[in-house]
Protein backbone atom coordinates (compact mmCIF):
# COMPACT_ATOMS: atom_id res chain seq x y z
CA UNK A 1 0.00 0.00 0.00
CA UNK A 2 1.44 3.39 -0.98
CA UNK A 3 1.49 6.46 1.20
CA UNK A 4 -1.91 8.19 1.37
CA UNK A 5 -2.30 11.49 -0.47
CA UNK A 6 -4.67 12.94 2.10
CA UNK A 7 -5.44 12.55 5.80
CA UNK A 8 -8.51 10.34 6.33
CA UNK A 9 -11.80 12.09 7.02
CA UNK A 10 -12.36 13.06 10.67
CA UNK A 11 -15.26 10.61 10.79
CA UNK A 12 -13.01 7.63 10.07
CA UNK A 13 -11.98 5.99 13.38
CA UNK A 14 -8.28 5.39 13.97
CA UNK A 15 -8.99 1.81 14.95
CA UNK A 16 -11.61 -0.72 15.99
CA UNK A 17 -11.77 -3.24 18.84
CA UNK A 18 -12.10 -6.83 17.73
CA UNK A 19 -15.15 -8.62 19.11
CA UNK A 20 -14.35 -10.82 22.10
CA UNK A 21 -10.81 -9.47 22.45
CA UNK A 22 -9.06 -6.39 23.77
CA UNK A 23 -7.02 -5.96 20.59
CA UNK A 24 -7.33 -2.76 18.59
CA UNK A 25 -6.91 -3.01 14.83
CA UNK A 26 -5.48 0.25 13.38
CA UNK A 27 -7.19 1.53 10.24
CA UNK A 28 -4.71 1.03 7.32
CA UNK A 29 -5.04 4.60 6.08
CA UNK A 30 -4.40 6.04 9.53
CA UNK A 31 -1.47 3.65 9.97
CA UNK A 32 0.16 4.93 6.78
CA UNK A 33 -0.35 8.54 7.86
CA UNK A 34 1.29 7.86 11.22
CA UNK A 35 4.06 5.86 9.54
CA UNK A 36 4.76 8.74 7.15
CA UNK A 37 4.92 11.23 10.02
CA UNK A 38 7.33 8.98 11.90
CA UNK A 39 9.58 8.65 8.83
CA UNK A 40 9.69 12.42 8.29
CA UNK A 41 10.31 13.34 11.90
CA UNK A 42 12.17 10.41 13.46
CA UNK A 43 13.80 8.54 10.57
CA UNK A 44 13.66 4.79 10.05
CA UNK A 45 15.78 3.97 13.07
CA UNK A 46 18.75 2.78 10.94
CA UNK A 47 20.55 5.33 8.77
CA UNK A 48 17.72 7.57 7.55
CA UNK A 49 18.03 11.12 8.82
CA UNK A 50 14.59 12.65 9.44
CA UNK A 51 13.61 15.28 6.90
CA UNK A 52 12.03 17.44 9.60
CA UNK A 53 14.24 18.34 12.54
CA UNK A 54 13.35 20.21 15.67
CA UNK A 55 16.04 22.64 16.74
CA UNK A 56 16.26 23.79 20.33
CA UNK A 57 16.35 27.53 20.99
CA UNK A 58 19.67 29.00 21.98
CA UNK A 59 19.99 30.84 25.28
CA UNK A 60 19.82 34.23 23.55
CA UNK A 61 16.74 33.16 21.57
CA UNK A 62 15.11 31.94 24.77
CA UNK A 63 15.80 35.27 26.45
CA UNK A 64 14.39 37.12 23.45
CA UNK A 65 11.28 34.95 23.50
CA UNK A 66 10.87 35.57 27.24
CA UNK A 67 11.26 39.32 26.68
CA UNK A 68 8.65 39.23 23.92
CA UNK A 69 6.30 37.35 26.23
CA UNK A 70 6.89 39.89 29.00
CA UNK A 71 6.27 42.82 26.63
CA UNK A 72 3.09 41.16 25.39
CA UNK A 73 1.91 40.65 28.98
CA UNK A 74 2.68 44.32 29.74
CA UNK A 75 0.59 45.46 26.76
CA UNK A 76 -2.24 43.14 27.79
CA UNK A 77 -2.14 44.54 31.34
CA UNK A 78 -2.24 48.11 30.00
CA UNK A 79 -5.25 47.26 27.83
CA UNK A 80 -6.98 45.67 30.84
CA UNK A 81 -6.31 48.79 32.93
CA UNK A 82 -7.75 51.01 30.19
CA UNK A 83 -10.84 48.80 30.03
CA UNK A 84 -11.24 49.07 33.82
CA UNK A 85 -10.91 52.87 33.68
CA UNK A 86 -13.52 53.01 30.90
CA UNK A 87 -15.89 50.83 32.95
CA UNK A 88 -15.45 53.05 36.03
CA UNK A 89 -16.07 56.17 33.93
CA UNK A 90 -19.24 54.65 32.51
CA UNK A 91 -20.44 53.79 36.00
CA UNK A 92 -19.76 57.33 37.26
CA UNK A 93 -21.58 58.80 34.24
CA UNK A 94 -24.60 56.59 34.92
CA UNK A 95 -24.61 57.67 38.60
CA UNK A 96 -24.46 61.37 37.64
CA UNK A 97 -27.33 60.89 35.18
CA UNK A 98 -29.41 59.18 37.88
CA UNK A 99 -28.67 61.98 40.37
CA UNK A 100 -29.65 64.65 37.82
CA UNK A 101 -32.88 62.78 37.12
CA UNK A 102 -33.73 62.76 40.85
CA UNK A 103 -33.05 66.52 41.08
CA UNK A 104 -35.32 67.18 38.10
CA UNK A 105 -38.08 65.10 39.71
CA UNK A 106 -37.74 67.03 42.98
CA UNK A 107 -38.00 70.36 41.14
CA UNK A 108 -41.05 69.12 39.24
CA UNK A 109 -42.75 68.07 42.50
CA UNK A 110 -42.05 71.48 44.06
CA UNK A 111 -43.39 73.25 40.98
CA UNK A 112 -46.57 71.17 41.11
CA UNK A 113 -47.04 72.04 44.78
CA UNK A 114 -46.58 75.75 44.09
CA UNK A 115 -49.00 75.62 41.17
CA UNK A 116 -51.63 73.90 43.33
CA UNK A 117 -51.23 76.49 46.08
CA UNK A 118 -51.41 79.37 43.58
CA UNK A 119 -54.55 77.90 42.07
CA UNK A 120 -56.14 77.60 45.49
CA UNK A 121 -55.23 81.19 46.38
CA UNK A 122 -56.62 82.42 43.07
CA UNK A 123 -59.88 80.58 43.70
CA UNK A 124 -60.04 82.08 47.19
CA UNK A 125 -59.41 85.57 45.88
CA UNK A 126 -62.09 85.18 43.20
CA UNK A 127 -64.61 83.81 45.71
CA UNK A 128 -63.87 86.57 48.19
CA UNK A 129 -64.35 89.18 45.50
CA UNK A 130 -67.68 87.71 44.43
CA UNK A 131 -69.13 87.13 47.91
CA UNK A 132 -67.29 89.63 50.03
CA UNK A 133 -67.17 87.32 53.07
CA UNK A 134 -65.87 88.93 56.26
CA UNK A 135 -66.23 85.89 58.53
CA UNK A 136 -63.36 85.33 60.93
CA UNK A 137 -60.70 82.72 60.30
CA UNK A 138 -61.23 79.64 62.49
CA UNK A 139 -58.13 78.09 64.05
CA UNK A 140 -58.34 74.28 64.03
CA UNK A 141 -56.82 72.02 66.68
CA UNK A 142 -55.93 68.61 65.19
CA UNK A 143 -56.73 65.69 67.45
CA UNK A 144 -55.06 62.28 67.18
CA UNK A 145 -53.69 61.38 63.75
CA UNK A 146 -55.30 60.98 61.30
CA UNK A 147 -57.35 64.13 61.90
CA UNK A 148 -60.48 64.73 59.81
CA UNK A 149 -62.09 68.16 59.47
CA UNK A 150 -65.56 68.63 57.95
CA UNK A 151 -66.15 72.06 56.41
CA UNK A 152 -69.29 73.80 57.74
CA UNK A 153 -69.53 76.02 54.66
CA UNK A 154 -67.67 77.06 51.57
CA UNK A 155 -64.15 78.17 52.36
CA UNK A 156 -60.54 77.08 52.44
CA UNK A 157 -58.53 74.86 54.78
CA UNK A 158 -54.87 75.72 55.26
CA UNK A 159 -52.31 73.14 56.38
CA UNK A 160 -48.83 74.30 57.38
CA UNK A 161 -45.73 73.22 59.32
CA UNK A 162 -45.80 70.04 61.40
CA UNK A 163 -44.71 66.68 60.03
CA UNK A 164 -47.45 65.57 57.65
CA UNK A 165 -47.28 62.36 55.61
CA UNK A 166 -50.61 62.54 53.71
CA UNK A 167 -53.57 64.83 53.01
CA UNK A 168 -56.83 63.57 51.46
CA UNK A 169 -59.94 65.40 50.22
CA UNK A 170 -63.37 63.74 50.39
CA UNK A 171 -66.57 64.95 48.72
CA UNK A 172 -69.51 62.59 49.00
CA UNK A 173 -68.26 59.07 48.30
CA UNK A 174 -65.14 60.19 46.44
CA UNK A 175 -61.80 60.51 48.20
CA UNK A 176 -58.71 61.98 46.52
CA UNK A 177 -55.16 61.84 47.86
CA UNK A 178 -53.62 65.29 47.34
CA UNK A 179 -50.12 65.55 45.96
CA UNK A 180 -48.81 67.77 48.74
CA UNK A 181 -48.62 67.83 52.54
CA UNK A 182 -48.99 71.57 53.12
CA UNK A 183 -50.94 74.28 51.36
CA UNK A 184 -54.42 75.77 50.97
CA UNK A 185 -57.38 73.56 49.97
CA UNK A 186 -60.73 74.98 48.68
CA UNK A 187 -63.74 73.25 50.24
CA UNK A 188 -67.52 73.36 50.09
CA UNK A 189 -70.09 72.61 52.78
CA UNK A 190 -69.66 68.98 53.94
CA UNK A 191 -66.27 68.42 52.31
CA UNK A 192 -63.76 66.62 54.50
CA UNK A 193 -60.01 67.11 54.83
CA UNK A 194 -58.07 64.27 56.50
CA UNK A 195 -54.49 64.90 57.63
CA UNK A 196 -52.10 62.11 58.68
CA UNK A 197 -49.14 63.31 60.73
CA UNK A 198 -46.54 62.56 63.37
CA UNK A 199 -46.18 66.20 64.47
CA UNK A 200 -49.47 68.15 64.41
CA UNK A 201 -49.61 70.85 61.73
CA UNK A 202 -51.10 74.35 62.03
CA UNK A 203 -54.57 74.30 60.44
CA UNK A 204 -57.13 77.02 59.79
CA UNK A 205 -60.54 77.25 58.15
CA UNK A 206 -61.06 80.42 56.08
CA UNK A 207 -64.76 81.07 55.32
CA UNK A 208 -65.56 82.50 51.89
Amino acid sequence: MGLPNTIPDYGVPIGTVEDGTNEVIINPHWFMVLYNIAQLSLGNGINLVPELRYDFLSASDSEAAALDAFNLATVAKAIANQALIAANTAQETAYIALTESEVVQTIADAALKLATTAQALAAAAQSSTLNGSTSAVVALTPSASPYTYTAPSRGMVSVATGTVSAVTFTRGSTTVTLGFTSGVIPVSNGDQIKVTYTVAPTMNFIPL
